[in-house]
């Protein structure tokens, strides 16, 4: 009797157990993609560490406060390993998710470092990932180009993808893709298991200055040491004026050439307006990403006593200076109006600041742009009279502060030190346990994981692999 009860309690004690063991998912990844609605494959192919990447398009909601206004396609990417791996989660801040922040070749570093898949979203308004028609000049068409509705699309991609990669989730992306990142944890706390953003800068105004100062008192001194910083330093700084010499020549061509590239100026773009400023921005390029100063050196050591040798020493500096500022980089209405746009809303900017080369201009030479204009003239370069008519919000320099001062959150943060826009970052949280930064002070705006020293690229990984388990 005792082994008859015992073997019906057993019996339905295995039944329990097969009634409760969960049904083996063993559908593709194309089949499980293929079953989100919101998902659209658009294209397949294959990568040097991936063997199968996803073009897609996410059926995203222009308004997420407001669904019923409709939906837009937006465009990801998906690099795809394994269910069984963590996911590296891409916040672009601007477009073309094929070519997205990395320093892997193809494919996005921490992907790569860990060995784990990744997807890519491209930032509404950007590329294909258009929210309505836009009409350039009208605000009703840039409503819904705000940090917050940016963070609500990362988050509703990130909800729906959580169905089919459980492991755990990490956001990251570099410059504006790493303040995308820290908005996304700013407005959606919680969404993933690690931030990791690369170089993200903050303005803390529209015209921040931290930036001018940077570039002529601090730029290179941890990587060059302080001496040979300050060497670089004046030596670009002594190629601007050079090029100043040149302007009467120049300036014109430089203009026209951008015309002949497709720019189109605004009404406050003069040639020589436009020369000025670009003449601020190569100093600010030279040091972000180029730092070539032997091309420098030897464009300022060419001889110039004869009109030949002045002919080919002008020819020379001109062709150094366009490889860092090109003339068509500051027209209207281009792929980067959404930044601008965003920028003079509630990112900010920096604002060019040309007192260290009047300190140093001979008389001989003159700026053509004034003190009074110097603040405003970036944005009077980018937008439209329309467009500077757009309403202004609240900064996110003082939000992301905050949170990075009190979040919870884990956070691994990326910089260099000779970069300008280290110079535009958030206040220092050095010291918080769930945050960790990494200064790397031999790098600009390309610092990464893999081009710190080995000992501090242990620790990085070792982060990694701790928080991602």
């Amino acid at each position: 009797m005792k082994a008859k009860v015992l073997f019906v309690v057993s019996s339905l004690f295995s039944m329990t157990l097969v009634m409760c063991t969960p049904k083996a998912d063993n559908r593709t990844i194309e089949e499980r993609l293929k079953a989100e609605s919101r998902i659209t494959i658009t294209s397949t192919s294959g990568s040097r560490y991936f063997p199968q990447v996803f073009s897609l398009t996410f059926k995203q909601y222009i308004d997420h406060s407001n669904p019923s206004l409709g939906t837009f396609e937006q465009r990801l990417e998906l690099g795809f390993k394994s269910f069984e791996k963590p996911m590296v989660f891409v916040t672009e801040g601007y477009y073309d998710v094929g070519g997205h922040y990395n320093y892997a070749g193809d494919e996005n570093e921490i992907a790569y470092l860990l060995g784990c898949n990744y997807i890519t979203m491209e930032h509404r308004y950007f590329g294909e990932s258009l929210p309505n028609t836009i009409s350039y000049d009208d605000a009703e068409s840039w409503q819904y180009l705000t940090t917050e509705q940016a963070a609500g699309d990362a988050h509703e991609v990130v909800t729906t993808l959580k169905k089919i990669f459980k492991k755990k989730w990490l956001s990251t992306g570099g410059s504006k893709s790493g303040m995308t990142t820290e908005a996304f944890c700013y407005y959606h706390p919680g969404d993933v298991d690690l931030y990791v953003p690369y170089v993200a800068p903050y303005c803390n105004s529209r015209y921040d200055t931290r930036m001018a100062k940077f570039v002529y008192e601090e730029a290179g001194n941890l990587q060059y040491g302080e001496t040979r910083a300050e060497e670089i330093r004046n030596e670009v700084l002594q190629f601007q004026v050079k090029m100043l010499e040149y302007r009467d020549v120049l300036a014109p061509r430089y203009y026209q050439e951008g015309v002949d590239a497709g720019a189109t100026y605004s009404g406050y773009t003069t040639s020589d307006i436009l020369y000025d400023c670009a003449i601020f921005d190569f100093g600010v390029g030279f040091w972000q990403y180029y730092q070539s100063y032997t091309k420098l050196e030897s464009c300022l050591n060419k001889p110039e006593t004869t009109e030949s040798e002045i002919s080919s020493k002008r020819s020379a500096c001109y062709s150094f200076f366009k490889s860092i500022c090109a003339p068509d980089d500051f027209g209207l209405n281009t792929d980067f109006t959404p930044y601008y746009i965003q920028a003079w809303q509630e990112l900010g900017n920096y604002c060019f600041d040309f007192s260290y080369i009047r300190e140093v201009l001979p008389e001989s030479v003159n700026l053509v742009i004034t003190p009074a204009e110097e603040s405003t003239a970036a944005f009077k370069l980018a937008l439209s009279e329309s467009q500077l008519a757009f309403e202004q919000k609240d900064l996110m320099y003082t939000k992301i502060n905050n949170m990075l001062k009190t979040t919870n959150e884990n956070f691994i943060i990326i910089y260099g030190s000779s970069d300008p826009w280290y110079a535009v970052r958030p206040d220092d949280v050095t010291g918080r346990n769930n945050i960790n930064i990494y200064v790397n002070d031999n790098y600009p705006h390309t610092a990464n994981i893999a081009n710190f020293d080995a000992d501090v690229k242990a620790q990085i990984m070792d982060k990694l692999n701790t928080y991602m388990n």
